[in-house]
């Protein structure tokens, strides 16, 4: 019988303090832009960043607020804690989606974020998702292409090499699309100011750390 095995840490924790506040803790620059679209705005507590709903909205909407916000990170790949007072009912999947399109699922969620970013860093977070030239969506994807290539032509056949030249020269597009935006967020950061420095802890994907208590710091409106 093995020993206990840890669970994996969140990336990022939602949570309603006892005051009533709803806050987000953790993640980075896209979990900051996905976390915005869900309707939370950037505070600070010394030099931690974290993330809060607006007062006085309902714990209805709250609540919707809060699930969307968890929905679209997990989509993205991140490990949320979200808080059980804060799960609306019924929660429907983020996009609309029955599940079957994971990936479509998952590029409407970094397109909603996109749609709501604030700042350039936010947008040039969200646009490295797609350029990366190792692990982006687009380089990711050509190297898909190639691979659907490579199983139509096992096929041997006359309508399996056309396909497969199909698939080829789908290839080489998206490849040459991602040659010409492989630097693409760099240059959306320098359109904007740089952002404020926060303390590790608070923006690394990773663990995070419970939020402070409401007492621990003053209540803004």
């Amino acid at each position: 019988m093995g020993g206990d095995v840890t669970p994996e840490q969140p990336h990022v924790r939602i949570t309603r303090l006892g005051g009533g506040s709803v806050e987000a803790w953790g993640g980075d620059g896209l979990a900051r832009a996905l976390l915005e679209r869900a309707g939370f705005t950037v505070q600070w507590h010394f030099n931690s960043r974290y993330y809060r709903l607006p007062w006085d909205q309902g714990p209805v909407h709250e609540n919707e607020q809060a699930t969307h916000a968890a929905q679209m990170l997990t989509l993205a790949g991140y490990r949320v804690d979200l808080d059980p007072q804060l799960t609306a009912h019924p929660a429907a999947p983020a996009g609309g989606s029955d599940g079957g399109y994971r990936l479509g699922d998952q590029l409407r969620a970094l397109t909603e974020a996109m749609n709501g970013a604030k700042t350039c860093d936010a947008a040039a977070a969200l646009t490295d998702q797609v350029v990366h030239d190792v692990d982006g969506l687009l380089p990711t994807l050509s190297r898909f292409l190639e691979a659907a290539g490579q199983q139509a032509l096992a096929a041997g056949t006359e309508p399996a090499r056309r396909l497969a030249s199909d698939f080829e020269d789908a290839a080489a597009t998206v490849t040459g699309i991602a040659m010409r935006l492989a630097d693409a967020g760099e240059h959306l950061r320098r359109l904007g100011p740089p952002e404020r420095p926060a303390q590790p802890d608070a923006d690394a994907v990773g663990t995070v750390p419970h939020p402070p208590t409401a007492t621990s710091r003053p209540r803004t409106r």
